[in-house]
């Protein structure tokens, strides 16, 4: 069982939804954990709010707001008008708390996503930021060794250690594949944009056998079916799969809340099919929405955008 020492209690009374006649809002349905086992089937919601990743590697710090920003705005979603989450069973542990270091923080992460998954349960990860995916994916992998990782970024986070103890928001992948926990085969950087990557990096990766899907290639194609398409070859070859969605591959008009802009990435409508074709995907078992940064978040845009992401991903999901 995890232990709940380990997390930190939402804070409600700032996240609570303005209450309605007639409207039931998703604060008001979802659990709040208190240490007891979550029944099988569940939706986990998890914040890890760190961003130290970020700022070893330059960019805009601020993603250690994000699980904060992120439930202010998905608490206020209503069940949806055909009652589409009514039945869905959501639980939210909290946020993770940050350890004296960044290894610490990254094993107590593996712990408790590995707990969350032997319990039957699907953890959905607030970050944070991407270097968080590091410590959630090793204890996704704890529980599918041969499972496979999805990750939706212009960047391939492949790059040597760097900074003070060489986790930055860079290099979450390369210490999967070195720590041999990752086969490259098994890994898919989908949408990968040639000016946010070095020559090396790619070279790496190939050699390694990972799968490249460039951002050109997708700009001229449907880009949830191409998704589809790969995501679901690599499925033939693994026990599960994860996704995990770093929010800077979406467009800086959809997403300016992000530790680093992209002047041309993901539109809404390609997002939410996207994460429509990963949630149809019975071999899916871990998702993780990364880099949400309120300190640059006009509006609370990006914020509004996570949720929605989050409540489309649920509804297609509750489905199957």
């Amino acid at each position: 069982m995890m232990d709940i020492s380990q997390f930190k209690p939402v804070d409600f009374a700032a996240v609570a939804p303005p209450k309605r006649l007639e409207e039931i809002r998703l604060g008001e349905k979802i659990q709040q954990w208190e240490g007891s086992k979550i029944p099988e089937g569940s939706f986990v919601l998890l914040g890890v709010p760190d961003d130290r990743g970020v700022a070893l590697s330059r960019g805009r710090v601020g993603a250690a707001g994000g699980p904060p920003a992120f439930r202010k705005e998905f608490y206020r979603l209503t069940l949806g008008v055909r009652g589409d989450l009514e039945k869905t069973a959501i639980w939210d542990v909290g946020d993770l708390k940050i350890a004296g270091t960044q290894e610490e923080t990254y094993l107590g992460l593996r712990e408790a996503v590995r707990e969350i998954l032997q319990q039957g349960a699907f953890p959905i990860l607030i970050g944070g930021g991407h270097d968080l995916s590091y410590g959630s994916l090793s204890g996704f992998l704890d529980v599918y060794p041969d499972g496979g990782v999805l990750n939706v970024d212009p960047h391939f986070d492949c790059r040597l250690p760097e900074g003070e103890g060489g986790y930055s928001s860079g290099t979450a992948f390369r210490h999967l594949l070195e720590d041999g926990i990752l086969k490259g085969p098994r890994l898919l950087e989908f949408g990968f944009q040639t000016q946010c990557n070095a020559r090396p990096h790619f070279a790496y990766l190939k050699e390694r056998r990972a799968h490249l899907i460039s951002w050109d290639e997708l700009s001229t194609i449907d880009i949830a079916s191409r998704f589809r398409q790969v995501s679901e070859k690599i499925a033939q070859s693994c026990e599960a799969l994860a996704l995990t969605f770093d929010l800077d591959c979406m467009d800086v008009s959809q997403a300016p809340g992000v530790s680093a802009i992209n002047p041309y990435g993901l539109m809404v409508p390609e997002a939410l099919g996207l994460l429509r074709v990963a949630a149809e995907n019975r071999k899916l078992k871990y998702l993780d929405l990364m880099e949400l940064n309120p300190a640059c978040d006009e509006n609370h845009r990006t914020a509004r955008l996570a949720a929605l992401l989050v409540f489309s991903f649920l509804v297609h999901r509750s489905k199957f």
